[in-house]
């Protein structure tokens, strides 16, 4: 009987070390006709001409820590993607050089004459037409901390404060004419386990009573 009182102890011990020590890896669909984020609810980061579906999600529901400062790698894994009928396909580094000249997109409207999501990320002037892009958001979907490229990654980021949630979706300024998908993986830190700490203090309470029966 004193043997299985220390039962609870072990498998908590088994639990939390496993859940401190692990990576949860999640794989994603980014269909070529999301954007990053809404542009009609986020007013001061607005692109293209509204005709974009909904980012893909990704929050602690797929088992991922969003807690602030934990961090975030994301990688693209396969899937291509085209801009329109007459574009070729691409991977998530985007579309670099269909006209003869770089489509370098930070700062310049497309043919629509309306900006990109990268307009609003750091100006590094490398983001091309169809690249993977994303941001932190809240459950909202109203944009926190500063969006960002991924690229074919892998591209680490961290939490910051507010967010609850990692959009990802593609650079363009019209999406309905958009065609293919990608896969991505996102690799962080898991959700805690509260049932693993409410073991552990439970088989430490068990212990400590078995001490005290012996003294």
């Amino acid at each position: 009987m004193k043997r299985l009182t220390l039962i609870p102890f072990i498998v908590a011990l088994f639990w939390v070390s496993t859940s401190m020590a692990a990576t949860v890896t999640v794989e994603a669909t980014v269909d070529s006709q999301a954007g990053p984020w809404n542009p009609i609810i986020n007013t001061d980061y607005d692109y293209g001409t509204h005709d974009n579906d909904a980012p893909t999600v990704i929050d602690e529901g797929w088992g991922l820590n969003f807690s602030e400062g934990h961090t975030l790698t994301i990688t693209y894994v396969s899937g291509t993607v085209k801009a329109g009928i007459y574009f070729p396909l691409v991977d998530a580094n985007g579309d670099p050089v269909t006209t003869g000249e770089p489509l370098l997109t930070n700062d310049f409207p497309g043919s629509s004459g309306t900006l990109f999501p990268s307009k609003y990320m750091p100006a590094d002037w490398d983001t091309y037409l169809m690249a993977l892009v994303g941001t932190f958001a809240n459950d909202s979907g109203i944009i926190v901390g500063t969006p960002f490229e991924v690229g074919n990654g892998p591209v680490s980021v961290s939490v910051p404060s507010g967010a609850t949630r990692l959009q990802l979706g593609i650079n363009d300024d019209i999406f309905h004419d958009n065609s293919g998908s990608f896969t991505v993986k996102v690799e962080g830190s898991p959700v805690p386990i509260p049932g693993a700490i409410w073991l552990l203090g439970a088989g430490l309470a068990g212990l400590f009573g078995l001490r005290r029966k012996k003294i």
